[in-house]
């Protein structure tokens, strides 16, 4: 893992591997507390490089090295060792771990 980034006002945190991966995992107090809820993968269509396993390139993974988060906008900003940096909206995915947390609360009597 290379970096970690707490989603201030929610249930989830996101890292970042030495793969390219962005891992959003639930938090205490979120019912599928210690769960990966999603992931996605950091890779730039910019670069592209020929492993020998045919006629197309593949896209290149880049580990990230640094991640911010706007709230108001509800976009994760993640810059990456090439220098490339990226917006991801996740705002979808804050809404469908609202909705669960609603959804997978104990009745109380």
């Amino acid at each position: 893992m290379k970096v970690v980034k707490f989603i201030l006002g929610t249930d989830c945190v996101v890292s970042a591997d030495m793969a390219g991966y962005l891992n959003f995992w639930a938090m205490n107090p979120h019912p599928h507390k210690g769960k990966r809820l999603a992931f996605v993968i950091n890779q730039n269509n910019k670069e592209k490089i020929d492993r020998g396993h045919g006629p197309e390139l593949n896209l290149l993974n880049f580990a990230i090295r640094g991640i911010d988060y706007d709230p108001e906008n509800q976009m994760l900003y993640t810059g990456d060792e090439s220098g490339y940096m990226q917006k991801w909206n996740i705002s979808v995915l804050l809404e469908k771990m609202e909705a669960s947390t609603k959804t997978n609360k104990p009745e109380k009597n």
